[in-house]
């Protein structure tokens, strides 16, 4: 008797082991691995300086907000379009900036009131083609004493009404043929006063309403005589014709 059980019990203990190896194996056939983590990164929101606007009180006369602005000396893409958002019925005066991104320049171009950047000492070609579509009255750099030839064609292209320029000091043919393609009623070149005749004459050539300049002590006659060609009102300093 007691080896029957025996017997049995062996019987039973092999059938369990097959049992639960084919229970292994079926769960290792249907097994598969989790999917690696992977690492999601989400870009950051851009950068904006939450107190920016509060600095310029919409209560405030213009002269106050030019004053602030003017203290701006470098000017993000963020805070550029917040920026419009005040000036959107007066002019955006940022004569503190010394260089501009093209970035920031495309931004601006976006306004349609006078923009002043008095204040840039350099104008890169890429800057200069941002500023392209600006449509608004009138935009001032007359901080600059050179323009790259790229930049003045580039200039050349500005859908805005007026262009000051009023720093160049000198001109060469290649830029004053990119400046003369200006589209607008004017072109203003105060303190040009070298310019050679061969750029004089491309400059006669713009077909604005005026083209003014400022004391001309320091141009050649022939400049002279070959700026008078100018088709519309030409101003050289206190004279007009």
């Amino acid at each position: 008797m007691r080896v029957e059980l025996t017997l049995v019990a062996t019987v039973f203990l092999a059938g369990l082991v097959v049992w639960l190896a084919v229970l292994f194996d079926l769960r290792l056939a249907t097994y598969k691995p989790a999917p690696p983590q992977v690492a999601v990164c989400v870009a950051a929101p851009p950068h904006k300086d939450p107190y920016f606007l509060q600095r310029f009180n919409l209560n405030n006369d213009f002269n106050s907000l030019t004053e602030l602005t003017n203290s701006l000396t470098t000017l993000s893409t963020e805070q550029a379009e917040e920026l419009l958002t005040v000036f959107n019925d007066s002019k955006v005066v940022l004569d503190g900036l010394t260089v501009i991104s093209p970035e920031v320049a495309l931004t601006l171009a976006k306004c349609s009131v006078p923009l002043e950047l008095n204040g840039l000492n350099e104008l890169s070609p890429e800057a200069a083609e941002a500023l392209v579509d600006y449509s608004g009255d009138s935009l001032s750099i007359d901080g600059l004493t050179s323009i790259s030839e790229e930049a003045a064609n580039a200039l050349g292209n500005c859908q805005c009404r007026q262009l000051s320029l009023n720093g160049l000091k000198t001109l060469s043919v290649e830029s004053a043929d990119g400046l003369a393609r200006f589209m607008g009623d004017s072109l203003f070149l105060h303190d040009l006063t070298i310019l050679s005749p061969e750029a004089a004459e491309e400059l006669a050539g713009f077909r604005g309403e005026l083209l003014q300049f400022g004391e001309i002590s320091t141009h050649s006659p022939k400049a002279t005589d070959k700026l008078k060609k100018f088709q519309g009102k030409l101003v050289l300093g206190s004279q007009s014709n």
